[in-house]
């Protein structure tokens, strides 16, 4: 139930819910704050909590938001 990364600057982690089918909610949690050029991870972690679902296709996975793709990762 707990999800670990990095938005490209800084360690991000929080509590992941998966539910019925391809249903996943990302909730936000505690985060180092270092000083980051441009809006990159701001916009990664707002895409993160946006998403509601998923889909995985041959070797990625897909973080989908009403539908569409906001973030994909390679396996």
């Amino acid at each position: 139930g707990m999800y670990f990364g990095s938005d490209g600057c800084n360690t991000i982690r929080g509590k992941a819910t998966l539910t019925d089918g391809s249903k996943i909610k990302f909730m936000p949690g505690p985060s180092t704050l270092m000083a980051c050029p441009g809006n990159g991870p701001k916009a990664y972690t707002t895409a993160l909590l946006s998403v509601d679902g998923y889909k995985m296709e041959n070797d990625e996975l897909s973080l989908m938001a009403g539908g569409k793709t906001v973030l994909t990762y390679g396996l």
